[in-house]
């Protein structure tokens, strides 16, 4: 996923900067787009930067926990709707977008994280201790059977 800035526009961009360069006139509408420059950059940058700490957070719900999270995951991908359908260019409120949902994304973020601290300590703790104790369990049986075998070899 990517966000929607034109490569027309980056072309734009790039020309009316070279045209400034070398001190030729630029059309009053390429000059008008080229003022906007750092407010389209900074949307963009921002945009992305939300797009790819999605990913990189859903990346990290290990198999084994992802039906578990799959709700949260559901309900923050949801936040990224209003950004693909309604969010434009010329609307003011991309920052509380951006802020909003970055917070979300951190918040499901540290849930992940705590989420996989419990399988890891618990589950795959108390899955160590059953084996162990499976492994002594039979090593007594063992030993009682061999003990019962050399009571039963004297006694005979």
């Amino acid at each position: 996923m990517k966000v929607n800035l034109e490569n027309r526009v980056v072309l734009l961009f790039r020309e009316a900067d070279c045209l400034a360069k070398i001190n030729l006139e630029i059309p009053i509408v390429a000059l008008t787009i080229l003022a906007k420059k750092d407010y389209f950059t900074l949307v963009t940058d921002s945009l992305q930067l939300i797009i790819e700490e999605f990913v990189c957070t859903a990346k990290r719900v290990k198999l084994e926990v992802r039906p578990l999270l799959l709700p949260h995951l559901v309900c923050v991908a949801s936040l990224l709707e209003p950004g693909l359908t309604t969010l434009t260019w010329t609307k003011p409120d991309w920052k509380d977008f951006c802020h909003n949902t970055k917070e979300q994304i951190k918040n499901f973020d540290i849930l992940i994280t705590r989420v996989h601290d419990v399988y890891d300590n618990r589950y795959n703790g108390n899955k160590n201790k059953i084996a162990c104790s499976k492994n002594k369990f039979l090593d007594n049986k063992i030993n009682m059977c061999v003990l019962k075998k050399i009571n039963l070899f004297h006694n005979n």
